[in-house]
């Protein structure tokens, strides 16, 4: 992302914090992040904050979880009665993670994952690929071995 883009994204963000909630918020660059927190810091004052959050729920294991890409703008506001931070907007993301009861959709940079407490999609799929490649047809055409490994190359690509 360019120089001048970047700069037209903390703009419109730090506008947008002052207009709904005043001077609790907070814009900075996503210097590092942990499994619920992470660390901004604020480009105009270098003061970094820690543990902000990213859900403003802490201690939930559902409902949704946007982990925000390091080196990416964030807008984080204050929680209601409290010293902590929590994510609100995001210039970038690297993950984004749906858990409702015991489903799973969760969706990275470059694979997703779909599971519930007894199956995963991934591994529905390879079963049935790895089954099909062991049928032996006595007359007429076999299953295609190549394109079936391939799909299997490019699945595990695709999901977790």
């Amino acid at each position: 992302m360019g120089a001048e883009k970047q700069q037209r994204i903390r703009e419109k963000l730090k506008r947008m914090a002052i207009e709904a909630v005043g001077v609790s918020s907070l814009l900075g660059t996503v210097v590092s992040v942990t499994a619920s927190t992470c660390t901004i810091k604020d480009d105009d004052t270098d003061v970094e904050y820690t543990d902000v959050r990213l859900q403003s729920i802490e201690g939930i294991d559902s409902g949704v979880l946007i982990v925000p890409q390091v080196g990416s703008f964030v807008l984080a506001i204050k929680v209601e009665d409290d010293e902590d931070y929590v994510i609100v907007s995001y210039s970038q993301i690297s993950k984004i993670s749906f858990k409702v009861g015991n489903s799973v959709f969760e969706q990275g940079l470059s694979t997703f994952k779909v599971e519930n407490s007894t199956a995963n999609l991934k591994e529905i799929i390879d079963l049935i690929i790895d089954a099909v490649m062991v049928i032996v047809v006595g007359t007429g055409t076999p299953p295609d071995y190549t394109k079936l490994t391939d799909a299997k190359t490019k699945l595990a690509t695709l999901l977790q």
